[in-house]
């Protein structure tokens, strides 16, 4: 079971494309391929969102949501703005847990940057703390990407060190 978490910069730098990149290579090698989205925001319920663009580009990968919300916001401040309850942090790492469980690669993508709060006071950092996961992190081309790209792997190297995360 491998477990690859992809994070970004920021919000669409192209964590999606990366991510159906990584699907089509594992595929390709003869691997079962799940994706897990966390939170998807800013898409209605019929909506296609990150998952559908995955599939369609990547091809036979088995994709899971945790939770969708149709404003463009963090998935905290978008469901508090519905008055609706996020899944929790157990829910969230059960389902990359059960998910991980049946597939030989699972990758996992966040939503915007790394530190985006996937429920009240948890992020993608929490949720994979348990697994032994790889690092992907997607940067945009364009100034200012140096250092929200250091801050960002400063971030990820300060919680692996901590024991909150693995490299």
């Amino acid at each position: 079971m491998t477990v690859l978490a992809v994070t970004g910069t920021d919000t669409e730098v192209g964590k999606t494309v990366v991510t159906a990149a990584i699907a089509a290579t594992q595929l390709s090698l003869g691997r079962t391929v799940a994706v897990v989205k966390p939170a998807q925001t800013g898409i209605g319920s019929g909506e296609d969102g990150d998952l559908a663009e995955i599939r369609r580009l990547a091809g036979g990968v088995s994709t899971h949501e945790g939770v969708r919300l149709p404003d463009p916001l963090a998935p905290d401040t978008a469901a508090r703005v519905r008055g609706l309850a996020l899944p929790s942090l157990a829910e969230q790492r059960d389902l990359v847990g059960t998910v991980a469980g049946r597939h030989d690669v699972t990758i996992v993508e966040g939503s915007g940057g790394l530190l985006v709060r996937l429920g009240e006071d948890f992020t993608l950092l929490d949720v994979l703390a348990p697994y032994d996961a790889t690092w992907v992190v997607v940067a945009r081309a364009g100034l200012g990407t140096l250092n929200h790209t250091e801050l960002t792997v400063r971030a990820l190297r300060s919680a692996v060190e901590r024991g909150l995360a693995y490299a």
